[in-house]
């Protein structure tokens, strides 16, 4: 089974135009960029403002998150990832997750009914996790 990586993007960014990958230079990016590119098959970037981004697309810089949409913006975003994400990954697969709460909330349980199995290693540094007495 196909493993693919989702990372999240990051609001340190470059200022002018290149491909996703290196558009976002945040530490933590640069980190789950070398992890994705490193143990996975695939990965691509979840952007708040072009939704399911290939590393090598050239993007405008841009100042947009999913923390300030509503939450019929959030599922309107989480359905356009989902349908890209199906019409360019065609087969089942593992899913690896590297972003925040307001990136997965609406997005994991679309790909969970399409049949992929969805991980998300950071769930347990959730600040609201009571499994680590918060």
């Amino acid at each position: 089974m196909k493993r693919i990586c989702l990372v999240s993007c990051v609001k340190t960014k470059r200022q002018e135009r290149c491909p996703a990958s290196e558009l976002y230079i945040s530490h933590w990016f640069r980190k789950a960029r070398v992890i994705a590119e490193r143990d996975f098959d695939r990965w691509f970037i979840l952007s708040a403002k072009y939704a399911l981004v290939e590393p090598h697309e050239v993007l405008e810089p841009y100042e947009e998150t999913l923390k300030t949409m509503s939450k019929d913006d959030r599922w309107v975003w989480s359905l356009a990832v989902a349908q890209e994400f199906h019409e360019l990954v065609r087969e089942k697969c593992e899913i690896t997750i590297f972003a925040g709460a307001a990136y997965k909330e609406m997005l994991v349980p679309l790909l969970k009914a399409s049949g992929h199995t969805v991980e998300m290693p950071m769930e347990c540094l959730s600040s609201t996790n009571s499994a680590h007495g918060n």
